[in-house]
């Protein structure tokens, strides 16, 4: 990580820090998480999120694998994490990125109409 990126990331409150967690996460997931917390924390956590600006990839690199370590030093669930949170919140563009259709082109995935 660039020394730049690590001065952001450290200046970076637990709230921040959430936020960007989250929003690596995509708005499903993050719903998930949201619901077991407070209604406090959600506020605090969604100003955090609406207030982020110049977030670098090696600093959203940092948050995963600050909280892989995290994880993994306080449960036994967390052996293995490091490389699943990578695949899992890393690449979450593969997820949206759009599909190749049979004509060669790219267009997102849309849900078909239903024939009645």
């Amino acid at each position: 990580m660039s020394e730049p990126a690590e001065r952001r990331e450290a200046s970076r409150s637990g709230t921040e820090r959430a936020a960007i967690l989250l929003l690596t996460l995509g708005e499903n997931e993050a719903a998930q998480v949201l619901k077991h917390m407070g209604a406090k924390e959600v506020q605090r956590i969604g100003t955090a999120m609406a207030k982020l600006a110049n977030v670098s990839r090696e600093e959203v690199h940092g948050v995963i694998c600050d909280f892989a370590q995290t994880v993994e030093s306080q449960t036994s669930v967390g052996v293995g994490a490091d490389e699943f949170l990578r695949r899992v919140l890393v690449m979450p563009s593969a997820r949206t990125r759009p599909r190749a259709s049979s004509t060669g082109s790219t267009s997102a995935a849309r849900p078909r109409a239903s024939r009645r």
